[in-house]
């Protein structure tokens, strides 16, 4: 019989590193945040393509700076959601999902208004 499968933040691919020693890694789990990572990633370098494109270095080094936040956000979540329980001095921590949702709503928001706002 096959250990159960842990999908804690699997729509949204994450785990981050303390999760994996703690439960131990799973290949279907590592894969899943491989996967929401390279996905981030690749709509990451379109914008920065697409910034270059259209406004030379310039505008690439202001989409840098403005996409390094979600991509963060997807790419560490339960870091920063104990980084804001550090900071807001609040009982309980941001769940790892709830952040790596706000990261790509703010990376995907753009395009969603884009073309159909």
């Amino acid at each position: 019989m096959s250990p159960p499968l842990l999908l804690t933040h699997s729509s949204l691919g994450m785990y981050s590193s303390s999760e994996c020693a703690i439960k131990g890694s799973h290949p279907r789990k590592m894969s899943y945040a491989l996967l929401g990572r390279v996905a981030s990633l690749l709509v990451a370098l379109t914008y920065l393509g697409v910034a270059a494109m259209s406004g030379g270095w310039g505008n690439l080094l202001g989409f840098s700076v403005v996409l390094s936040f979600p991509l963060a956000c997807i790419w560490f979540p339960d870091e920063l959601g104990e980084l804001a329980t550090i900071r807001m001095h609040s009982a309980s921590s941001s769940p790892g999902w709830l952040v790596a949702a706000g990261g790509w709503l703010l990376l995907i928001g753009p395009l969603w208004f884009a073309f159909w706002g």
